[in-house]
């Protein structure tokens, strides 16, 4: 529980990586391998460490994702677990080099704003119909 509480300080001091803590649904955080920090969410999803090409204070790459409902409420559950409080004050679906797709979302709690950035051309692919 207090790697948790520590994931979660991180977070909301704005790191743009993921660490490798244990998760509340009993999953846990592993390298992968190519070096980079995942955490592991509901259903096998995973959480990888990323770069986005939008400002944002977190970026992460949702793999695994069996479906596009699945990789949405992947992206919901991350927020839940790992920024509590914080609600959504706006959204944006970007295309990025590459041809990557991300989700942009736009975060408050009191006066303070985040943004999350999800790459989430992985299950994009469901919904476009790739």
């Amino acid at each position: 529980m207090r790697a948790l509480s520590i994931w979660a300080a991180l977070a909301l001091f704005g790191l743009t990586a993921c660490t490798t803590t244990s998760t509340t649904d009993g999953g846990s955080g592993s390298a992968g391998s190519d070096g980079t920090a995942t955490t592991a969410g509901k259903g096998g999803i995973r959480y990888v460490a990323t770069s986005c090409p939008f400002a944002a204070d977190v970026a992460l790459k949702i793999t695994n994702a069996p479906s596009h409902l699945a990789g949405v409420a992947a992206e919901y559950d991350w927020i839940g677990r790992n920024l509590p409080g914080w609600t959504r004050d706006g959204q944006a679906l970007r295309d990025g080099p590459g041809g990557r797709t991300y989700d942009v979302l736009y975060l408050v709690k009191g006066g303070q704003k985040k943004t999350v950035c999800f790459d989430i051309t992985d299950f994009w692919k469901y919904l476009a119909g790739f």
